[in-house]
């Protein structure tokens, strides 16, 4: 018997890393794509135009989160649920309302957000009207993108459900770029960069929908789609403003900036965010294999199972965000001046600010998805509601005297209050420690 436990326990944590393995290495791939983008578009774009695009690209991240309302999480913890008590006629009533939810909810965010440019865009340096009015066609294709997301990572497809979004969209976005204004010699404004976008990201939305097609169980389009709409919903409240706040959070400062400078300083801070997300690689990769894991040891009130995944994932985040970290500190500036320029090379302090408040909230584990993922979601929205406050406080205060470095200490600074914050409320809640390398006395599980 404790022969056979420990064969459970060593394949269960073999099948955890294969999964790791397969979700880092599109992590990887997606983060080189990522930056080979960015690389592309800084040479072939201007500051000032990329800094157009940027801006409308925030102001769609903030759209989308009324958008789907914290149903992504949603779906993963219910269809989980479901899944394990084999209720077929609720994962497909799930599917169906919540898609429904998100498709109203797009039309009015559109509406609304087409209002407030007619509005708006004369008193903001960085908001060019045609661009955003151009990038709200992308608040749909987004919010559509996450609940196919999260329902391919609730029935297991992890790789499958990274890929139109990771891979897809940013291999497309390169390529077509590339055509444009290398082969076809046409300068690219940030109009056309948001063209591009849109394109790939409704090619990348329509290869997802393929993958729902094929993965979807397909036993349980034989049963009568059964709904829990208020149950389904009470959650979402909590979810959403937790949502809306994260995004606050890593948004803030790029509106900000874009209103109290110009787009040029906003291009530059927004490059090196891009290249700060680097640290974060291995927290973005353990939390899509995660979410489903911590959700069904919940409903198993298998918290030992829960606190040893964590504790292995927590240290290998660690180990890698702190090799990365020093590798900017040694490097960062070097990294910038050569691959984007010396205009971006003027972000390196803006850069190793970022990193630090990165790799705290890194070392400090999948906090806010523990916490989601055991119904403990009003804690997460009020830690990150916490921390949206104080970060526009702090932007308002550090933008002005001191531009793209006072952007970035407030953004850090607001990062790390809200992971401890919640890395403190899971021990609370769950008595599950997330801080790296804890001896094993100070565990209880």
């Amino acid at each position: 018997m404790i022969m056979k436990k420990l064969n459970d326990s060593q394949n269960k944590k073999n099948f955890i890393f294969k999964k790791f393995i397969g979700s880092f290495a599109i992590n990887f791939s997606s983060v080189v794509l990522n930056l080979m983008v960015v690389l592309i578009l800084t040479r072939i774009v201007t500051p000032e135009q990329l800094g157009y695009y940027f801006f409308a690209m925030a102001l769609v991240s903030i759209a989308t989160v009324p958008t789907v309302l914290g149903l992504p999480n949603i779906l993963i913890r219910f269809s989980s649920k479901y899944i394990v008590e084999k209720k077929w006629g609720f994962l497909k009533g799930i599917v169906i309302r919540l898609n429904q939810i998100v498709v109203i909810m797009s039309i009015i965010i559109i509406t609304g957000c087409y209002m407030l440019i007619v509005k708006a865009h004369s008193m903001i340096p960085a908001l060019d009207k045609n661009t955003a009015f151009l990038s709200l066609s992308l608040i749909i294709l987004l919010a559509l993108s996450k609940i196919r997301t999260s329902l391919l990572r609730s029935v297991g497809s992890i790789y499958l459900s990274q890929i139109p979004d990771l891979i897809i969209k940013n291999l497309l976005i390169l390529a077509f770029s590339v055509i444009i204004y290398y082969l076809m010699g046409v300068d690219i404004l940030g109009i056309h960069v948001m063209i591009i976008t849109v394109i790939a990201a409704l090619i990348a939305f329509l290869v997802g929908q393929y993958f729902v097609w094929i993965k979807f169980p397909t036993y349980v389009n034989g049963h009568t789609a059964e709904y829990e709409t208020k149950e389904w919903l009470l959650p979402a409240i909590p979810l959403l403003i937790a949502g809306g706040m994260k995004i606050i959070n890593t948004k803030t400062d790029i509106i900000m900036l874009g209103m109290f400078t110009s787009s040029e300083i906003t291009a530059v801070y927004q490059i090196v965010g891009k290249v700060g997300e680097v640290v974060l690689f291995a927290l973005s990769a353990f939390n899509i294999i995660l979410a489903p894991i911590i959700s069904r040891y919940f409903y198993n009130n298998d918290f030992s199972k829960m606190q040893e995944v964590v504790t292995n994932a927590t240290r290998v985040i660690t180990v890698y965000s702190s090799l990365i970290l020093v590798l900017f500190i040694i490097c960062g500036k070097i990294i910038l001046y050569h691959a984007f320029g010396e205009e971006y090379a003027n972000g390196y302090s803006a850069l190793i600010i970022l990193s630090i408040g990165q790799f705290v909230n890194a070392s400090l584990g999948s906090v806010a998805l523990i916490l989601t993922m055991t119904g403990n979601e009003k804690d997460v929205a009020k830690g990150v509601a916490l921390a949206a406050i104080l970060n526009i406080i702090l932007n308002f205060i550090l933008i002005p005297l001191l531009e793209i470095e006072g952007a970035a200490i407030a953004t850090a600074i607001s990062t790390v209050i809200w992971n401890l914050y919640l890395a403190f409320l899971v021990y609370k809640r769950l008595n599950i420690v997330t801080i790296p390398f804890t001896p094993k006395k100070f565990l209880k599980y």
